[in-house]
């Protein structure tokens, strides 16, 4: 007997350390069955209030979700995957961004018993990205002209008008000299 309770509690403690994990995971992993049913989940629930996990075990995908409409990526993906196609996209849900994963759920013979997927709460980078885009389009302030070379070597032959007479006659008025 005190094997078995040995191991019950190594697996216990097991399995309360990957609950510990999955808390501090800014998202949720959750499974749901062939009728969309959420058959698991777990982590922090960022952005879809403050849901007991238990509460919502049992609820379809359609009713958290807030839709039937089997266009929105939510549903589409899921269904997807009830038919053995993964998905990788990004979905907005009350003002969070994600970046979702699913899966199919595969029993031991293959077949798939539903779906299995993560979301990762990638919202506070968006911020930043978008900031960075903002400044990207803001109009960059007007640098001086550079100033027209013409006008410079002007400007140095008033101080200099000694050199102006030099090199306006070697540019100007002296034939290029051939050397031999």
């Amino acid at each position: 007997m005190a094997p078995d309770r040995a191991g019950t509690k190594q697996e216990r403690a097991r399995d309360q350390y990957l609950r510990l994990i999955l808390e501090h995971v800014p998202g949720i992993i959750w499974a749901v069955d062939r009728d969309l049913r959420l058959t698991h989940v777990q982590g922090r629930l960022v952005g879809i209030g403050k849901l007991d996990p238990g509460r919502i075990l049992g609820t379809p995908v359609y009713d958290l979700i807030g839709t039937r409409d089997p266009t929105d990526p939510a549903i589409e993906h899921h269904l997807a995957a009830l038919n053995g196609a993964r998905a990788s996209f990004e979905y907005r849900f009350q003002d969070r961004a994600y970046d979702v994963q699913i899966e199919p759920l595969r029993d031991g013979d293959g077949d798939v018993t539903g779906c299995v997927g993560t979301a990762i709460d990638f919202t506070h980078r968006l911020g930043s990205v978008e900031e960075i885009t903002r400044r990207q389009r803001r109009p960059q302030p007007q640098r001086p002209p550079l100033i027209n070379p013409a006008r410079r070597s002007a400007r140095f032959a008033r101080r200099a008008p000694s050199l102006r007479i030099v090199a306006h006659r070697d540019v100007s008025r002296r034939p290029p000299t051939v050397c031999s």
